[in-house]
């Protein structure tokens, strides 16, 4: 009974090494999360950091309906500070915007019918309305020490505004709606057109010129592969390197430091897994040399992802990613050369007061 019970306990264990040793591939997932950066401008004029201040350039017949102030501290470049009280060397961006041109006045009807129990039609009740198109212009620039960096079309009169009016129950008073409220029409859309300008100036001076914080998508690699020996850590590295990275608000910046124990490991896997032949282990290294490539370009290090990225291709396992990691650290390098700034988080006020 004791030897059938040992040949039993080898015939199991045999089983068991044979079904983890002929293992020959790892299921490789990914992981993505979100978080934030501080974008850096793509254009830079005198100074990367400035004051600027805000004026407009409009006919009476629109400046009567517009409150500037108001207008002016709403124009918003994230990571530059407005000022009221320009000086030299400040920025200024100026508004340019044109009247409201009304083009047509267009009486339109609808009805409702009503319906006895049997579901026959009894009578319609009509209603009218008036639709006014009209157009409405603006641009702008912005300049430095008398040199004009930047000219925007916000609004072109190209573009078709409808209003519609209220409903009425009479067609003629839908008709003289237009008449009747010329000078309410004027202000009321000579303000929503002026608000819709300075939206669209500060996303393009922000775009261009500012440090927004932004949302971006990162990935990484995990496995799913309960069996290997790997699983459990290697989904316990992954999940913390997400974790940090989700703490990211454009702000505080993760360094190396940081990432120590996760870069630590996946160094680690090629070497433990270096076997050139099995898939299993190729696979393992893929995962290690992405995720290594990804955190140097997190860490705002994007020069050290090429070594990572290149081993990625030698290894054999999609090596298309390995020429997109280079590219996306190519983006990032050139975009902090371009800058002069070498991180992308950080808070501007601190930053350019240093």
């Amino acid at each position: 009974m004791i030897r059938i019970a040992f040949i039993t306990l080898m015939v199991v264990c045999t089983s068991l090494n044979n079904s983890l040793f002929s293992q020959t591939s790892v299921n490789v997932d990914n992981q993505r999360f979100k978080y934030y950066i501080r974008s850096l401008p793509t254009q830079i004029m005198d100074s990367r950091s400035f004051y600027y201040s805000v004026n407009f350039a409009v006919p009476l017949d629109v400046r009567r309906f517009l409150d500037e102030r108001l207008l002016a501290e709403n124009v918003i470049i994230e990571g530059q500070r407005f000022t009221d009280s320009p000086q030299r060397g400040d920025a200024a961006v100026s508004i340019i915007m044109s009247p409201v041109n009304f083009e047509t006045a267009t009486v339109k009807e609808r009805y409702v019918e009503e319906k006895d129990s049997r579901g026959k039609v009894t009578g319609r009740t009509f209603y009218y309305w008036q639709e006014v198109v009209y157009t409405f212009e603006s641009s702008t620039t912005i300049s430095q020490n008398n040199k004009e960096y930047l000219r925007y079309s916000a609004i072109s009169r190209s573009k078709k505004y409808t209003f519609k009016s209220p409903e009425f129950s009479r067609q003629r008073e839908a008709s003289r709606f237009y008449i009747d409220n010329r000078q309410m029409l004027l202000a009321e859309l000579t303000r929503e057109r002026a608000e819709e300008t300075v939206d669209l100036v500060s996303k393009k001076l922000t775009n261009t010129f500012g440090f927004p914080v932004t949302a971006e998508y990162g990935l990484i690699k995990t496995i799913n592969e309960k069996k290997h020996p790997e699983h459990y850590q290697l989904r316990e590295m992954s999940l913390s390197i997400e974790k940090k990275m989700r703490a990211l608000d454009g702000t505080y910046p993760l360094t190396e430091a940081d990432m120590e124990k996760e870069i630590e490991y996946f160094k680690s896997l090629p070497v433990k897994y270096a076997d050139q032949t099995p898939k299993l282990d190729a696979r393992l290294r893929y995962v290690a040399y992405y995720n290594l490539a990804r955190i140097y370009m997190y860490i705002d290090q994007p020069e050290n992802t090429k070594e990572w990225a290149d081993l990625l291709t030698e290894n054999g396992v999609d090596k298309k990613d390995g020429e997109t990691l280079i590219k996306d650290a190519r983006t990032i390098s050139d975009r902090f050369i371009q800058s002069d700034i070498y991180t992308r988080e950080f808070d501007p006020d601190t930053l350019f007061s240093e």
